[in-house]
């Protein structure tokens, strides 16, 4: 994923892998940014791709890229990649996370449920919050609730947020929710990974897994073929 001049570009490689991986996601980018899209050769008109104006879409290998703003194009890359994604990222990210989950079996974003407890109104630009609900691999019947909040600059408030959110997440599901955060913001020393409040005798303490993207190894994910490790 990059930016460019108010310009969203999802860039892979010239595989046939990739240039079907850019034609399923390509249409939920733009159904994020507002925008309708067909692809394919069925009910199309002349069975040709459809885009409204100041979008395009090259064919086969390349580049799907169009005209949005800057917080839309944060937010659409992230959900799509994602929710297209999950066990890729999070084994590129959280790989002790991801070892305990059962991949094999269906999961879930609570979508509809991640907006009672964040509403629009507490929503903030360049961050996006997702929750989904996954099998364990260790056979346990309870499904295991992950919350992933990615930020894209330096926020101090994000320690209580995360605090915050993982008490909602809780109250509203009687469970306790693995909440993580991904900093994609550019300050290298930035890296917050714990909340911690108390007076007079009662306190609390929070720990969140955190991933810098910038102090990511990428070797060993595009060497395993991981398709987030490209992005």
């Amino acid at each position: 994923m990059s930016k460019s001049q108010g310009r969203l570009q999802l860039v892979f490689a010239a595989s046939l892998q990739d240039a079907e991986m850019m034609w399923r996601c390509a249409p939920r980018a733009l159904h994020w940014a507002g925008m309708r899209c067909h692809f394919g050769a069925g009910p199309s008109p002349k069975g040709r791709s459809h885009i409204s104006p100041g979008c395009n879409l090259a064919p086969a290998f390349g580049v799907w890229q169009g005209t949005l703003s800057e917080s839309v194009q944060y937010d659409a890359a992230w959900k799509l990649t994602l929710e297209q994604f999950l066990p890729d990222f999070l084994s590129l990210a959280f790989p002790d996370i991801a070892a305990a989950i059962d991949w094999s079996a269906p999961f879930a974003f609570l979508d509809t449920e991640l907006q009672e407890i964040v509403p629009d109104s507490e929503s903030g630009l360049m961050r996006v919050d997702k929750l989904v609900e996954l099998r364990r691999r260790d056979g346990t019947s309870e499904l295991l609730l992950i919350h992933a909040e990615v930020q894209a600059q330096r926020d101090d408030d994000l320690p209580e947020r995360m605090f915050r959110y993982f008490c909602r997440i809780m109250d509203r599901f009687k469970r306790f929710p693995i909440s993580v955060a991904v900093l994609a913001d550019p300050v290298p020393h930035w890296k917050p990974s714990r909340f911690s409040s108390g007076e007079l005798g009662c306190g609390v303490e929070f720990r969140f897994p955190v991933c810098k993207l910038s102090d990511l190894d990428l070797e060993p994910g595009l060497a395993n073929g991981n398709p987030v490790a490209r992005v």
